[in-house]
């Protein structure tokens, strides 16, 4: 297989400019007092954030579970609800929706690597090229 990393992006948090609890800023205190919207794919309220407090032996209160990864930033407007989510992902709500704020994450998670692979038996496939090409051209002005 080859492989080819396209970009990487970390977490940080998105709320409502109007949510009470953070008048100070985003501590773990406050990110804690908070209710939390959670992206699955699998369907469970048990993710990466709440691994990463399970191991400092803190937790949050998740209150849904939803399978986009957009939807969500649309629902905490006006909320005193917290996203975790992709910096990506928050910029581009944030531009849409002035009425959010981006959060740095008050706890340390992993950064998330977007990779492009694929089997060698394509590698010199001219039109498999050129698509992986297009992705790389795309993902570099991200």
């Amino acid at each position: 297989f080859h492989q080819q990393r396209l970009l990487s992006e970390d977490f940080v948090v998105l709320a409502a400019r109007s949510n009470p609890r953070l008048g100070a800023g985003m501590s773990l205190e406050a990110f804690l007092a908070c209710e939390h919207l959670l992206t699955t794919l699998t369907g469970d309220l048990d993710g990466l954030v709440d691994r990463a407090l399970r191991a400092e032996g803190r937790s949050r209160r998740v209150v849904a579970g939803l399978s986009s990864f957009l939807a969500p930033a649309r629902l905490i407007r006006g909320t005193d609800l917290l996203l975790t989510c992709l910096r990506a992902v928050a910029v581009e709500a944030v531009e849409r929706d002035p009425q959010l704020c981006i959060y740095p994450m008050p706890l340390a998670l992993p950064t998330i690597e977007l990779m492009q692979i694929w089997h060698e038996r394509t590698h010199t496939d001219p039109l498999r090229k050129w698509f992986r090409q297009q992705v790389w051209e795309v993902a570099a002005k991200a």
